[in-house]
């Protein structure tokens, strides 16, 4: 009988504009193959197979068509699984194409709820929640702060909407809180002035925000001389613009010269909210910060997937702490990408590899408590 050589490489689609989320995934990777499994420790007794290769693509939103060719040429390679994309807009073009190939996606920042569709989008899954359980919050932490009422500027576009849709809905059912939305178009401070004038003309205060950080921009520039930021009387809810960047300095620094000081007026005395709520285990957090703590700059410098993308951070801008979940996430797809091609393996035998309907099939079975809190994908 002849043994099966089944090498196991996974694949990392990322947009490397925010690199420490892709550390977080080779930290991940690093910690497998020497046998570290103190963040996730449900891993240790399981044989679990070493990463034979790591392939990356840096993704871009705008870029997509280069995406589909590097997922199908690493399908046609033997990847086993795709940590990633990072973008919902790309894991809903990706999807398809890694379904006809039978690669399975584990995303850890793609939040739309359409992906949860598994009819449409059947080798998609990820470790981050959906914008969902943030959306159904929103309306019951604002009316704990005393509000009844409130106004949402959205991007024009199936996120955008969506998300202002599921805060209206969690009103409804909520029943002590009433929302109305405008949309805006991304990237068009016309499109931005008009949804801010239909806010102010509503007359309520609470303005809550849904965008990235530089649509928050084009909203500062046009809702301050409005009078509906940074002015008594009025609060800014933001959902997930700061929270996405570190903090509101982070935000401040990363705004146009021109408004850095707006951003820096108006940002402070808000309320931030962010989909990626701390929620592991702290032992094994600890573990995650600990590793995290190990790692060496001149040995990412030097390795060949993400040397490029770490020769532009200092050293002390490795060692402060990720600043965002989706760090823990992305380590989490990769061990459940682990955990799934080690259980897929003894279920086939040694005579073959495991195909790729049968890693997804086995990644929904996988239950784990890792660096985000539980990991389950049933």
């Amino acid at each position: 009988t002849c043994r099966a050589v089944c090498p196991f490489k996974l694949g990392i689609v990322h947009d490397f504009t925010w690199p420490k989320e892709g550390i977080g995934a080779v930290m991940a990777v690093e910690a497998i193959n020497r046998g570290d499994f103190s963040v996730v420790p449900s891993a240790g007794g399981g044989a679990v197979q070493n990463v034979s290769q790591l392939l990356l693509h840096d993704e871009s939103p705008n870029a997509v068509t280069e995406a589909v060719k590097t997922v199908t040429q690493w399908a046609s390679d033997g990847v086993a699984f795709s940590i990633g994309p990072s973008w919902s807009l790309v894991s809903a073009t990706l999807s398809p194409v890694a379904a006809l190939y039978q690669l399975p996606l584990i995303s850890h920042w793609a939040t739309s709820s359409t992906l949860s569709d598994e009819r449409q989008y059947p080798a998609f899954s990820r470790t981050i929640p959906t914008h969902d359980s943030l959306m159904r919050a929103v309306p019951s932490i604002l009316s704990e702060l005393g509000w009844r009422a409130c106004v949402i500027l959205h991007r024009d576009d199936a996120l955008g909407t969506s998300q202002a849709l599921g805060v209206q809905s969690a009103a409804a059912l909520h029943g002590s809180m009433d929302v109305v939305a405008f949309a805006f178009e991304p990237g068009n401070l016309a499109s931005m002035r008009s949804a801010v004038h239909s806010a102010r003309d509503t007359g309520r205060r609470v303005i809550v925000f849904s965008g990235a950080d530089v649509d928050l921009f084009d909203f500062i520039e046009a809702a301050e001389p409005e009078g509906i930021v940074g002015s008594e009387g009025y609060a800014l809810v933001d959902i997930n613009a700061v929270h996405n960047v570190g903090s509101s300095e982070s935000a401040a620094q990363n705004a146009r010269p021109e408004l850095q000081e707006a951003v820096r007026r108006v940002l402070p005395g808000s309320l931030v909210m962010g989909y990626t709520t701390l929620r592991s285990d702290e032992a094994q957090g600890d573990a995650f910060e600990r590793q995290w703590g190990q790692l060496s700059r001149e040995e990412l410098v030097g390795d060949p997937t993400m040397g490029k993308y770490v020769a532009a951070m200092t050293e002390q801008e490795l060692r402060e702490p990720c600043g965002s979940m989706a760090c823990r996430y992305a380590y989490d797809g990769v061990f459940a990408s682990a955990l799934a091609w080690t259980k897929a393996r003894i279920r086939v035998g040694t005579e073959r590899c495991p195909t790729g309907s049968e890693l997804l099939e086995e990644l929904r079975g996988v239950d784990f408590q890792g660096a985000s809190g539980r990991v389950t994908f049933g």
